[in-house]
């Protein structure tokens, strides 16, 4: 069960990937000068990752791939567990990036 899960979860981060970078760009460009680019880019990468860029991925990923959804169904398990279950491997990922944030912020 916990196998056609973690593919899914990969499939969703290739899509995060893409989108949270992205969005970090610009977001790193933009934002307060007093925090420098580097720092203001792992933290806005960390949070779109965990949020609007996941959010984004998962939209994507059904459009694009909406007849995949029958395999899953066909191992037990349904969209909101899925999207769940890739929002949870994400979120090692997410601290672990906030962590190597906030250490850059305080060099």
């Amino acid at each position: 069960m916990i196998r056609p899960a973690l593919n899914f979860a990969k499939e969703i981060f290739r899509f995060n990937l893409i989108i949270s970078t992205a969005t970090a760009f610009l977001g790193g460009t933009a934002g307060n000068s007093r925090i420098g680019f580097i720092p203001g880019f792992f933290t806005v990468f960390s949070v779109s990752l965990f949020t609007g860029g996941f959010l984004f991925a998962v939209y994507f990923y059904i459009l694009k791939y909406r007849k995949r959804f029958y395999f899953y169904y066909n191992l037990g398990m349904d969209k909101t567990r899925l999207i769940v279950a890739a929002w949870l491997f994400n979120l090692p990922i997410v601290f672990t990036l906030y962590i190597i944030a906030l250490v850059i912020n305080a060099l």
